[in-house]
């Protein structure tokens, strides 16, 4: 399996393997990693590393939070829109600022038990 070697600690390797678009990234034993690559049953086996963000939370906006936010700052049309585009990003950070913190909150919950802090 091809790898990019991150780090290496002692006797061990942080890899970055990417697979179908997904990067995924593991703590392995050094002695089992080639410059390049490393063997399928060592990846399976090697230690998770980071933060399984896909598990922890699902945003809460939704399509009648953004259209009002789009509206507050004047973006009704299509135009609007084109014409518009810092405060259409304005709205959407703002309508997505309260996901955030509890993207953090439940971080922080995961990383006490993992190595992904």
């Amino acid at each position: 399996m091809k790898i990019k070697v991150l780090s290496v600690d002692g006797q061990a390797a942080l890899i970055e393997n990417k697979h179908d678009g997904v990067r995924t990234r593991r703590i392995v034993p050094l002695a089992t990693v080639t410059e390049t690559s490393v063997s399928s049953e060592v990846m399976d086996r090697g230690i998770e590393y980071g933060l399984p963000w896909e598990e922890l939370w699902s945003p809460e906006v939704t399509p009648e939070a953004v259209a009002a936010a789009l509206r507050q700052r004047g973006i009704w049309t299509l135009a609007d829109l084109r014409s518009k585009p810092g405060k259409a990003i304005a709205a959407l950070q703002a309508v997505y600022r309260l996901d955030l913190v509890a993207l953090l909150a439940a971080a922080e919950r995961a990383a006490s038990g993992r190595n992904g802090a």
